[in-house]
């Protein structure tokens, strides 16, 4: 089951197409920042040009996730969430020892960093509120993640992995926070330290080659695992929501196969194409996320918990909240994020859209 089939299930057909059109486009954005991502430890450990190594990761994911669709990337997903645990931990611990201590990266940490609420004027706490927007709420309107829930034996298991998903997050996030500040202590004053391959040359030049190994191996999975997901969850809503329903006759299951493998080698190729054209990983996944929250997220939590929502009030809500999010991104000049402007313009939308006539 997909987004889309909800939205079908509440709002009708167009909505679904909406929504499915919407999401596709939402994960170009976070597909490509991982293969950017992977043609970056690629080029540190093999000296091969940036393109080149973007290129070959790209070929190697979409050969697997072709091959073996969701099986494929659960599986190899297990194997690759073991191995970044692992690797982590003793990458962490190494790190902290050879920049001097615990204490010593503790103490490094400027204060700015260990502040949790904003501060008290305008620009910070909508800075603030939209970083817990695009964080907190807009990965929760994802196919990705609406597809493992899916993929569950049932729904015991489904809530319960989603807990347990969500405290393994909180704490193994901690981890690159500690390896990034040990990684200031030993490039401090370097203009290195802002290249987003920073984390890979410390390892390259500074750790033993046992640790090499286990840390790129993690390294690897982990965006590996992120990439074959980002690839064939919006790949699952083209064929199942846009491409099966409008073809002219009904596909047998081999057709619908070949389908869905057709479009993962689409959104493969478009994903591609942007990293080269863009490889700011930070950016490509923000703006992914940020589409999701100002356009689906909406519509999606009232198809959950509204019974007043109704199709107009959806599709409004889809179509205002992602044009407002482009005149205020690209056409405006605020202090305040467009995120911000374009998902009120989406809740009133929703509501507008869903008073009087039931539709």
């Amino acid at each position: 089951m997909t987004i889309p089939d909800l939205f079908r299930q509440r709002y009708g057909v167009v909505a679904e197409r909406i929504a499915g059109l919407m999401m596709v486009i939402s994960f170009f954005g976070y597909a490509a920042a991982q293969m950017v991502a992977l043609g970056l430890i690629f080029q540190v450990v093999t000296g091969i040009g940036l393109s080149a190594s973007i290129l070959i990761g790209t070929v190697l994911v979409t050969i697997y996730t072709v091959a073996g669709g969701m099986w494929a990337v659960s599986v190899t997903d297990f194997i690759q969430s073991v191995m970044i645990i692992v690797g982590l931990i003793f990458v962490t611990l190494f790190m902290i020892d050879y920049a001097g201590g615990f204490n010593h990266v503790w103490a490094s940490i400027p204060q700015g960093h260990l502040q949790f609420f904003p501060d008290p004027d305008r620009e910070s706490i909508t800075t603030w509120i939209s970083a817990w927007a695009v964080l907190g709420l807009g990965s929760i309107a994802s196919q990705d993640l609406f597809q493992r829930m899916n993929s569950a034996k049932n729904e015991k298991v489904a809530v319960q992995s989603t807990y347990f998903a969500a405290g393994l997050y909180l704490l193994l996030a901690i981890l690159p926070l500690v390896i990034v500040s040990a990684a200031q202590l030993i490039y401090d004053g370097s203009d290195s330290f802002h290249d987003q391959a920073l984390l890979p040359l410390v390892i390259l030049n500074h750790m033993p080659m046992w640790l090499q190994v286990m840390f790129f191996g993690a390294l690897v999975s982990a965006i590996l695992s992120t990439c074959s997901g980002a690839i064939l969850a919006p790949a699952s809503i083209l064929s199942e929501n846009l491409v099966k329903p409008m073809w002219p006759r009904e596909l047998s299951d081999h057709q619908f196969l070949l389908a869905t493998r057709t479009s993962v080698v689409v959104i493969a190729l478009i994903a591609l194409i942007m990293s080269l054209w863009k490889s700011d990983i930070y950016a490509l996944v923000g703006e992914s996320s940020v589409f999701g929250l100002v356009s689906i997220f909406i519509p999606m939590t009232a198809a959950l918990y509204w019974k007043g929502a109704t199709a107009r009030g959806a599709i409004l809500s889809m179509l205002v909240g992602s044009m407002m999010w482009a005149i205020f991104r690209f056409g405006l000049d605020t202090w305040y994020d467009a995120l911000i402007p374009a998902t009120l313009a989406g809740l009133v939308a929703m509501i507008v859209g869903s008073l009087g006539r039931k539709t």
